[in-house]
């Protein structure tokens, strides 16, 4: 299937990436971007115009280091814009009105969790505090699949259906688990860098609608070119392919009260 043509042209599609991590690791796959200046020569060449960036050291546990060294990195580069990674308050890393009024200040949208490796539980006697306040000021959750089981991931949808959580790096077997959820829970979205399953694309907009997927890059150790070609060359609509690129993502930011 070709990209749609307007007018005798290939379109253009303007991408936005949702789901990209910066800064050095310990463990780096080979040839995987390492700097700023590196990640962006991967966005020209993909036809990607922005993104949306947590930081290695924040992932990998030193979570308040992580979103410090995150907003120096960023300062004054136009096309990344600050994810940061939470834990809920009873860890004792931050009180949550705090972390809000952090992000408020800052300019921050979105967060990341990272339930399994950083060893918490999204259940409300645990997360209930940040996820309520999450939920009440409609602000985005990305969590990675490997992260959270599949019912752990449905009573975190049910239980904060105000509170957008966008599901990454799923793989390509992950449609019979993510389909019941996205039929039962309007906030729930699948970012589509690794959604790679045959017509996965199409099917799920066929299903469920183009506004419940959100195009990611996956870097800096996926491909982002690939990412870029599932949207580019799914069997949808021109339309559809904007929505997933970038109209969908811009929404959520535009809706996030912060």
């Amino acid at each position: 299937m070709k990209p749609v043509k307007e007018e005798g042209k290939i379109s253009v599609i303007k991408l936005i990436d949702s789901n990209c991590m910066i800064g050095t690791r310990a463990y780096a796959r080979e040839c995987s971007v390492k700097t700023i200046d590196e990640l962006f020569d991967v966005y020209d060449r993909c036809g990607i115009e922005s993104g949306i960036v947590h930081h290695s050291i924040a992932a990998a546990d030193d979570i308040l280091e992580g979103n410090s060294v995150l907003m120096k990195e960023i300062k004054g580069v136009d096309r990344l814009l600050p994810q940061w990674v939470a834990v809920p308050s009873y860890t004792g890393v931050f009180a949550v009105d705090k972390l809000i009024a952090a992000m408020k200040k800052n300019g921050v949208k979105t967060i990341r969790i990272y339930p399994r490796s950083h060893n918490f539980s999204v259940a409300p006697y645990s997360g209930g505090e940040l996820f309520q306040q999450l939920n009440k000021l409609k602000i985005p959750v990305f969590i990675r699949c490997t992260e959270i089981a599949w019912e752990q991931l449905f009573e975190l949808c049910n239980t904060y259906p105000c509170m957008p959580i966008v599901i990454c790096d799923t793989g390509y077997s992950a449609q019979r688990q993510i389909f019941p959820i996205l039929d039962k829970c309007r906030n729930l979205y699948v970012e589509t860098s690794t959604y790679v399953m045959h017509d996965g694309i199409a099917e799920t907009v066929n299903s469920f609608g183009a506004e419940r997927l959100i195009f990611g890059s996956g870097l800096p150790d996926g491909s982002a070119c690939g990412a870029a070609t599932l949207i580019r060359y799914a069997d949808i609509t021109e339309k559809q392919k904007q929505m997933i690129a970038r109209e969908n993502i811009l929404r959520l930011l535009e809706e996030a009260d912060v």
